[in-house]
C-alpha cells in the first residue's frame, strides 16, 4: 500500500464500488415489494439500472433516474472528497457551502442531515455549534456514510489520526454518540482494509474498537470539540460525553457478539440461497428492520463490517445481498459494506455507476494528497464573504445568463424539465464533473458576486487538468528534490475583485459572527496569508478593542 499505484487502485475501486452499491440498494430502499416491481419492472435487482422516482415529496415530480444513478450517501461522500485539501479537511468548506447548497440537489437525506444542512445556511452558523433542534438525538447513519474521503486522504493511516476529521465532520450534523462512533468503527475498518488487504475479521473486531475507544482522543486535542461541542453536549444530555462514548463501544462490542451466528452461517454458504439465509440473520441479530432503530450509526456500522468480513472477495455479492432485504437501509448498507470490501480486493465494476470518471478522479486525487504528491485543491469561494443560501432553491442563479451552482461550479443542462408548482428539476453536468438533479426556481436570478464559484468552467476535473500529459511517476512528491511542478496552493485561482483584504469589512464579519474562536482563526489566517503587516496590525487592534469592549459574562448576569 506504500506505492502511490496500489493505494490508488484500492482507494478508486472502493469509492466506485461504493457508489454502485448505493446505486442498487437506493431501488430498494424503503419500499414495498409491489412498488419495488413497479421500479424494478419485473427485473431481477442484480444492478443499478435507470428507474423512476418521486422526488420532492408529494408536491414534487417523478422523474427518470440514470442507471447507476447515486443518492444522498454518494452525494455527501463527494462533497467531503471536496473539502479534503492538500492541507487537510476543510471542515468549514464543507459545512459552509457543501451542506447548504447540497440541498439544492439532494436525491435522499436523513432528517437529521437535512436539518443540519438548513441551520449551517443561517448566516452566523457555526460547524462546531451547530445546535439544531433535537441535534443530540441524532443518531443515524448520515455521518458513516460519508467519512470514506478521510481514509483515502490519509497521510498515515495506521496513526489514525484521521478519526480526527472523521469526528469534525460528524458533529457538523450529528449529536449522538451512536452516529459518531458508528461512523469511526466505520473509518477504522475501512483503514483496517486498505492497509491489510482484507476486511477485518472476527479475530480483529476487538481491535478495531479499541481504536475507535482511543479515537475520543479527538474531543480532547481538537479546540473546537473540547471548547464547544463538549461542553454543550454534556449540559444538554447531562452525561458526560466520554462515559457515553465507551457505552457505545460497549453496545458495539455486544452488536458483534450477537452477530456471529450469523457471521458464520455467511462464511459457509454455499450458494446465494444460504448466504441470504445468513444475512438474514444478521438482520434479526442486529434488528436492521426494526423501523424504531432502523438506520442506526451503530448497527449500520457493524452490520456493514460483519457482511463485508463474510464475504471478503466480492463487493458485488455483500451489495447484492443487503440491496435484497427489503425494510432495512439496504443502500447504506451496501455502499458501507462494498467499500470495505472493495478497498481489500480490488476490481472492475460489473455495470455502469453514474459519474465513475469522476469519482475516480477524486479518489486518486486523495491519495496524490495522502502520499503526498502534487494535487489540485477544490477551489471555494472566500468564506469572509459567503453568503449562505437560505435554501436550496436560493444555490442556483445565473451569471451573464448561464446557470450556476452557488459555490461549486457551473450547470450544463441536461435532458427535460420537470416542473412542479413550486420548482423546477433538471439533471444538470457540473464544471467540476459530477451530474445533479438540481432543484431551483422558474425565474433565476442573477447569484450575487460572493458566492460566484472559484473553479474553471470547464468540465474536466482538476485532477484530469494536472495529469494531462504531466502524469508523476509512483514516488514523486513535491517534497522531492527536483519535484516536476511546485504544490499548487489552496483554493488557487485567478485574482477577482473581492480578494483584497479589507480589515474593517472583515471586523464587521467577526462582530455578525459573535467573536467566536473559529471565525476570529479564520479571519487570522486570511490576513496573515494575503494581508500585508499593516493590514494585520489593522485587524489585530481593531479586535482588541472590540473584545475589551464587550460586556463580560458577569455583567450580562
Amino acid at each position: 500500500m506504500n506505492s502511490f499505484g496500489d493505494r490508488a487502485t484500492r482507494a478508486v475501486s472502493s469509492m466506485q464500488w461504493a457508489a454502485w452499491a448505493d446505486a442498487l440498494g437506493w431501488i430498494s430502499e424503503l419500499t414495498s415489494p409491489e412498488n419495488l416491481r413497479r421500479r424494478t419492472k419485473g427485473r431481477p435487482l442484480l444492478e443499478p439500472f435507470a428507474w423512476q422516482r418521486q422526488i420532492g415529496g408529494r408536491s414534487g415530480v417523478r422523474v427518470d433516474l440514470p442507471a447507476g444513478c447515486y443518492s444522498d450517501d454518494t452525494q455527501l461522500r463527494l462533497a467531503t472528497a471536496r473539502a479534503i485539501t492538500s492541507h487537510g479537511f476543510d471542515v468549514e468548506a464543507f459545512s459552509r457551502i457543501e451542506l447548504p447548497v447540497w440541498q439544492s440537489y439532494a436525491l435522499g437525506g436523513g432528517r437529521a442531515t437535512k436539518a443540519a444542512a438548513a441551520a449551517m445556511s443561517k448566516h452566523n452558523a457555526n460547524w462546531a455549534a451547530n445546535f439544531y433542534k433535537n441535534w443530540e438525538h441524532a443518531g443515524g447513519n448520515g455521518v458513516a456514510m460519508r467519512i470514506q474521503p478521510h481514509v483515502y486522504a490519509a497521510t498515515d493511516p495506521i496513526s489514525l489520526d484521521h478519526l480526527d476529521d472523521v469526528i469534525k465532520n460528524g458533529v457538523v450534523t450529528h449529536g449522538h454518540p451512536n452516529a459518531l462512533v458508528g461512523a469511526v468503527l466505520h473509518a477504522v475498518a475501512l483503514t483496517f482494509s486498505l492497509a491489510e488487504g482484507i476486511p477485518p475479521q472476527p479475530e480483529y473486531w476487538s481491535v478495531i474498537l479499541d481504536s475507535t475507544r482511543h479515537a475520543f482522543i479527538a474531543f480532547e486535542r481538537c479546540p473546537e470539540l473540547a471548547g464547544y461541542w463538549r461542553p454543550r453536549w454534556e449540559a444538554t444530555v447531562g452525561e458526560k460525553l466520554g462515559r457515553a462514548w465507551n457505552n457505545t463501544i460497549d453496545s458495539a462490542e455486544h452488536l458483534f457478539q450477537t452477530a456471529l451466528p450469523a457471521y458464520d452461517a455467511m462464511r459457509r454458504a454455499r450458494d446465494r440461497e444460504e448466504a441470504a439465509d445468513g444475512y438474514e440473520k444478521l438482520v434479526s441479530a442486529l434488528e436492521l428492520d426494526n423501523a424504531a432503530i432502523r438506520g442506526s450509526g451503530l448497527s449500520t456500522s457493524v452490520a456493514a463490517i460483519v457482511l463485508s468480513s463474510a464475504f471478503p472477495d466480492n463487493p458485488a455479492q455483500a451489495a447484492l445481498l443487503a440491496a435484497a432485504r427489503l425494510d432495512t437501509d439496504t443502500d447504506t448498507i451496501a455502499t458501507m459494506a462494498a467499500a470495505i470490501v472493495a478497498a481489500a480486493n480490488p476490481r472492475d465494476l460489473v455495470s455502469p455507476v453514474l459519474d465513475a470518471d469522476y469519482i475516480a478522479d477524486e479518489a486518486r486525487r486523495l491519495t496524490r494528497i495522502a502520499t503526498r504528491q502534487a494535487s489540485v485543491d477544490f477551489a471555494y469561494p472566500d468564506l469572509l464573504y459567503w453568503v449562505p443560501p437560505k435554501s436550496g432553491l436560493d444555490s442556483v442563479g445565473t451569471i451573464d445568463e448561464e446557470l450556476v451552482l452557488a459555490g461549486l461550479g457551473w450547470l450544463s443542462p441536461r435532458g427535460e424539465t420537470y416542473d412542479a408548482r413550486s420548482a423546477r428539476w433538471r439533471w444538470m453536468k457540473t464544471s467540476f464533473g459530477a451530474t445533479m438533479l438540481v432543484k431551483y426556481r422558474a425565474n433565476l436570478p442573477a447569484l450575487p458576486q460572493n458566492n460566484h464559484p472559484a473553479g474553471a468552467r470547464t468540465t474536466a476535473t482538476a485532477e484530469t487538468e494536472m495529469l494531462a500529459g504531466h502524469l508523476l511517476p509512483d514516488g514523486a512528491t513535491t517534497n522531492d528534490e527536483g519535484a516536476l511542478f511546485p504544490r499548487p496552493t489552496r483554493n488557487s485561482r485567478e485574482p477577482r475583485a473581492n480578494d483584497t483584504v479589507d480589515s474593517r469589512r472583515i471586523l464587521d464579519w467577526l462582530a455578525v459572527q459573535g467573536y467566536d474562536d473559529t471565525s476570529v482563526g479564520y479571519a487570522l489566517r486570511r490576513v496573515i496569508e494575503s494581508g500585508t503587516p499593516t493590514q494585520l496590525s489593522e485587524l489585530l487592534n481593531g479586535l482588541r478593542h472590540a473584545l475589551r469592549s464587550r460586556p463580560t459574562d458577569r455583567e450580562l448576569q
